[in-house]
């Protein structure tokens, strides 16, 4: 295509669009910054836990609008990785 460059044939193929991608994608970031944030010598950490606070929060947003529009497996993923990650967060 022509907006692709020629770097692209050495990245592994890109999974379909979805929500379980844009659930991923949140609870990575979370996930990142969190263990940035782990480190209480570190200048930076309160913007770390920033950060994963704001994507904890985006994917709050993700399960309060698709409330009832997700099938069981959606619904499960986002209640685990949302507790999972607020839990980090708290003991941080």
């Amino acid at each position: 295509s022509p907006a692709s460059g020629e770097g692209d044939q050495l990245l592994p193929p890109l999974p379909p669009p979805s929500l379980t991608e844009i659930i991923t994608m949140f609870a990575t970031q979370a996930s990142m910054s969190l263990q940035q944030g782990a480190d209480p010598n570190e200048k930076q950490r309160s913007e770390h836990l920033g950060y994963a606070k704001h994507f904890i929060d985006l994917l709050a947003v993700v399960e309060e609008k698709t409330k009832g529009n997700l099938n069981d497996e959606e619904t499960k993923m986002l209640e685990s990785l949302l507790h999972d990650l607020r839990m980090a967060y708290v003991s941080r």
